[in-house]
């Protein structure tokens, strides 16, 4: 095998290489779908995290120690825009029947339904921390 032969191979590979990283590397608002909020777990702990509406409770997800998620809104919390709700981060990963009143519940301050969809959440350290937005992609 000559040295041409191989150059041509270690070509093929590294286009091939950028080529399937490219593919990985755009923005992510693209990939996200509107009705989300994203939420990094930057705890030691297993987290269920919950919605809380005036009348109904969602479990949106849960999340290992150091994981983060785009977890899905349901869709009547974005339909009622004006309601408001409340997120609830518990530990473990047992089924809780009651977020709204278990004691372990860390809960966020009281958010517009419709204001939901986009942000970002975090959970360090046993507190709650957001809403924040996400990058609007321009460059300054």
């Amino acid at each position: 095998m000559g040295i041409s032969m191989i150059r041509s191979i270690a070509l093929l590979a590294a286009g091939i290489l950028v080529a399937s990283c490219m593919h990985q590397m755009a923005p992510p608002e693209q990939r996200i779908s509107a009705g989300t909020i994203t939420f990094h777990n930057q705890g030691r702990d297993r987290i269920q995290v919950y919605l809380i509406g005036d009348k109904e409770d969602w479990l949106l997800g849960r999340l290992e120690s150091l994981e983060t998620a785009h977890l899905r809104l349901p869709e009547s919390v974005s339909a009622a825009a004006d309601g408001s709700v409340v997120l609830a981060v518990l530990p473990g990963w047992s089924r809780v029947l009651a977020p709204r009143v278990d004691r372990r519940a860390v809960l966020s301050m009281r958010e517009r339904g419709g204001d939901l969809p986009g942000e970002e959440w975090s959970f360090v350290n046993g507190q709650l921390l957001g809403p924040m937005q996400r990058p609007s992609g321009r460059n300054f």
